[in-house]
C-alpha cells in the first residue's frame, strides 16, 4: 500500500492525476476482517476518502497550478501506512470496507 501511494505522490507532484496508483492502494487496503493491519488500512481508506470528497468541493482550488487537488492527503496517508505502530489519526470510517473481495 505504501508503496503504491508513494507512487501517486510521484506523479501527482509531476501534475499528474494518479487515479490508478491510489486505486491500487486503496485495493492494496483489502486484507480482510481481523488482519493486524485492519485498522491502518481502514484508517488509509477513510484519507483517501476524504481526499475526494474534498477535491470534489473545491477545498484545493487555491492550491498551486503544478500539484494535484488533494496532494497532502496522499502525503498523510503514505505516512499513516509508514508508521503502522503510532496511534492513528481520528478519520470518519470509510465507505469501503477492508474486508477482502469474494471471488
Amino acid at each position: 500500500m505504501h508503496t503504491f501511494l508513494v507512487m501517486a505522490l510521484g506523479q501527482m507532484l509531476n501534475g499528474l492525476e494518479a487515479s490508478e496508483a491510489l486505486d491500487l492502494a486503496a485495493l492494496a487496503c483489502e486484507v480482510g476482517d481481523g488482519a493486524p493491519q485492519g485498522e491502518v488500512c481502514s484508517t488509509v481508506l477513510g484519507i483517501l476518502e476524504l481526499r475526494e470528497r474534498q477535491v470534489a468541493v473545491g477545498v484545493y482550488d487555491d492550491r498551486p497550478a503544478r500539484f494535484v487537488p488533494g496532494l497532502p492527503m496522499v502525503v498523510l496517508a503514505a505516512c499513516v501506512a509508514r508508521t503502522p505502530g503510532v496511534r492513528m489519526p481520528c478519520v470518519a470510517e470509510p465507505a469501503m470496507d477492508v474486508g477482502e473481495r469474494a471471488a
